[in-house]
């Protein structure tokens, strides 16, 4: 249950774009959610092995639930993230995709269950630096603890992938992307 402190003579509230009647406890408005960290994925690189270990490892880090939209996935996409429970939710994405504008629907929508989340391409992984948090909550909170208040964290991230992606190295990605490509980096 998380609490956010409001100020005293604020009568309007707004959620996920929608007015909303808050329920007051003393001074605080108990906010519910399923889960405390997501990310949203539109699949459209990845084997079904990539997906399965795309998944374990971000599971692994505490991500509390992924989104997969399938943007026509030439495998068993959804029986892969049926494996996972409520872990992991599924989305079928015909045609030309957008990104933002799937997760924007997610978010707004008020279909996400989290308090955080994240967007991240399949052919992208999230990896924390272990001498400040080893888990996704752990990384919340430190960033809650160092930024109270704020609602929102815009994060650079490296631009691991090998120079000619597509057409070298097979097995996993993260065997092979340990360096910075800087051709592509910003």
């Amino acid at each position: 249950d998380a609490k956010v402190k409001l100020p005293f003579n604020r009568t309007k509230f707004w959620f996920m774009d929608k007015k909303v009647t808050p329920v007051f406890i003393g001074d605080e408005y108990h906010r519910t959610f399923r889960y405390r960290s997501e990310i949203m994925c539109l699949t459209r690189y990845l084997d079904a092995a990539g997906l399965k270990e795309w998944l374990d490892h971000h599971l692994a880090l505490g991500v509390g639930h992924i989104h997969i939209f399938d943007n026509e996935s030439p495998y068993d996409c959804k029986g892969i993230c049926a494996e996972y429970g409520d872990r992991v939710s599924y989305e079928f994405v015909p045609g030309y995709a957008r990104h933002y504008r799937l997760y924007d629907g997610y978010v707004n929508g008020s279909r996400c269950q989290s308090e955080w989340i994240m967007a991240i391409d399949d052919d992208e992984y999230l990896e924390l630096n272990p001498a400040v948090c080893s888990t996704v909550e752990n990384c919340i909170e430190w960033y809650e603890s160092r930024f109270p208040g704020e609602h929102m964290f815009a994060i650079r991230w490296k631009h691991m992938f090998p120079k000619k992606f597509h057409t070298e190295c097979p097995g996993k990605i993260l065997d092979y992307c340990t360096e910075e490509n800087p051709s592509i980096a910003a």
